[in-house]
């Protein structure tokens, strides 16, 4: 029963690794390949997990050439009809007064839940927590440039430097494929902005086995991805890091100033 179920929790974490990484919503071949499921468990499972109400089947035709969706992300596709532009002349006088409480609130709400995709989220939306951290605690002029392929994912000027992160989500441990990336991002943003090599710092940041629980996760890092970060004398932290470090000013017990520190200096590499 326990094999099954660890089965059925890989199935279901592929198929939202998939369209989180890829953009795309993922046929039964792609999830067999992602979940790494052997080819004759995958049908069997996916319906299962259908049955269960976790996933939906949004396409078939004859053969394998069936795709699947997470049942929220399907709910939510479900409420998304567009209103006609004569329904404002039909809206109740109360509505608004709830509207503007509603705003306020769920103002408040998406900034909590920008913070807590730290901790799972990958690929543009985990830069995008990342960027509103650090504009959070009080960066300046913290630019998102992960939507172009030929960029790094953020940067920011401080103290006479410009800062350049790179930012992974993986469900495993952060590599050194992804640090040599980051050196070659360094090498690029003197090349083209005409700097000297002590003007750039590069930062790794990893949302490593990013399906656990944080308190269960392993070591961020491979003794390679170590080694490169040494070879390019670049930082790193865990967006776990960064996530405390948030979670304690918005409660009041750490100051932006203190956070900013924190964030400038990194985690040790040991």
């Amino acid at each position: 029963m326990a094999q099954s179920s660890n089965e059925h929790e890989k199935v279901l974490q592929a198929v939202e690794q998939y369209i989180a990484e890829k953009h795309l919503l993922p046929s039964i071949q792609q999830i067999k390949e992602t979940a790494g499921v052997n080819k004759g468990k995958i049908s069997k499972i996916c319906c299962q997990l259908e049955s269960a109400g976790k996933i939906k089947q949004v396409f078939s035709s004859q053969g394998p050439a069936k795709v699947y969706l997470p049942v929220p992300m399907f709910e939510q596709l479900l409420t998304l009809q567009s209103k006609p532009s004569w329904i404002s002349s039909y809206e109740f006088k109360e509505k608004q007064a709830l509207l503007d409480k509603v705003r306020k609130n769920h103002k408040q709400i998406c900034e909590f839940e920008k913070f807590e995709q730290l901790l799972y989220a990958t690929d543009t939306p985990l830069e995008e927590a990342v960027a509103y951290a650090f504009s959070f605690v009080g960066f300046k002029d913290v630019k998102h440039l992960g939507k172009d392929p030929n960029k790094h994912d953020i940067e920011h000027p401080i103290q006479r430097k410009v800062r350049i992160y790179e930012i992974k989500g993986k469900t495993g441990l952060g590599d050194k494929e992804e640090v040599n990336q980051l050196g070659g991002w360094i090498t690029k943003k003197i090349a083209d902005d005409n700097l000297k090599s002590e003007q750039v710092e590069g930062v790794f940041i990893v949302n490593h086995c990013r399906f656990e629980n944080p308190k269960k996760r392993k070591a961020p890092l491979t003794p390679h991805a170590k080694e490169f970060l040494k070879h390019h004398q670049c930082k790193f932290f865990t967006t776990i890091f960064l996530f405390d470090l948030i979670k304690k000013v918005v409660e009041g017990e750490l100051t932006k100033e203190k956070a900013q520190k924190s964030i400038l200096e990194g985690m040790k590499i040991e």
